[in-house]
């Protein structure tokens, strides 16, 4: 009896560990959901995806268009896809981007473990956008809602990096609201993730960011923000909040503490008689 219940113990042992290790800070739709859209930008009657700006005057240099599938490709043009996407990507630099950063959350403790010095720029966010609040969330209470690759491309190259002078601005729509707290992270090259300060609303709801590098950025958000289905997206479940939690490792743990439970007071009551 001492045996099997052992047994038993050392498997409720390994299910919880299996449950804690898919515990990773990202919505459980992540798999499955496409990038943010782009708000295009018209210059002088033509459509853009992004403008690359003086870093200095911040006056528009030029225009880059989006990304066309149809076209030749040999074009400067303006690429984005999310991780859920990321075999489908045009170049596979940009996959390979998106497989590294996806891998730096999931095996982050939390966002501002990722490099030295960012728990105390998500900090500061939070400080600024709660004050004094009651509410106030930590970092813990983050968890990452979209992953996507932001890429200037040219035929088959892909550029990730911009000229010291100048900047990339670009504009889309999030699936969440102003009153909503977020954090844009930007992982400018290797395991370098910083905190993207320039972000603006527009009055339309739609979010304008300014950096001087690219390719890959996370979105994070409250574990418990009330986020709107997609409805450009795919039918995924959006609103569906998690932490990775394996619904299939909780039921093996709990059928196996009751198992054990079991045979615990089957062994008490036979030593009592």
């Amino acid at each position: 009896m001492k045996k099997v219940l052992s047994l038993i113990l050392a498997i409720v042992t390994m299910a919880a560990m299996s449950v804690s290790a898919f515990a990773v800070p990202f919505v459980d739709s992540i798999e499955v959901k496409t990038a943010p859209k782009i708000i295009e930008v018209k210059i002088d009657g033509k459509s853009y995806g992004a403008v690359i700006i003086d870093a200095s005057t911040e006056e528009t240099e030029s225009g880059v268009p989006m990304y066309d599938k149809s076209a030749a490709g040999t074009d400067f043009e303006f690429y984005v896809v999310s991780s859920a996407d990321k075999e489908q990507a045009v170049l596979p630099e940009i996959a390979q981007n998106l497989t590294s950063a996806e891998e730096q959350i999931k095996n982050a403790s939390d966002l501002g473990q990722l490099s030295v010095g960012l728990d105390k720029d998500i900090q500061k966010a939070i400080d600024t956008f709660y004050g004094n609040s009651a509410g106030k969330i930590s970092i813990t209470d983050l968890i990452v809602s979209d992953l996507f690759d932001a890429s200037l491309v040219e035929g088959k190259d892909h550029l990730a990096q911009l000229d010291s002078n100048q900047r990339i601005r670009f504009m889309f729509k999030p699936n969440f609201a102003k009153n909503d707290f977020f954090v844009l992270l930007h992982n400018t090259e290797g395991t370098n993730w910083e905190v993207v300060n320039d972000v603006e609303w527009t009055d339309e709801g739609y979010l304008v960011v300014t950096v001087d590098s690219l390719p890959a950025f996370a979105i994070a958000m409250e574990k418990t923000a009330d986020l709107p289905i997609d409805k450009d997206g795919p039918n995924a479940p959006q609103t569906d909040i998690g932490t990775g939690f394996n619904p299939i490792y909780a039921g093996i743990a709990v059928v196996c503490v009751g198992i054990a439970a079991f045979f615990f007071v089957k062994s008490k009551k036979k030593h009592e008689n």
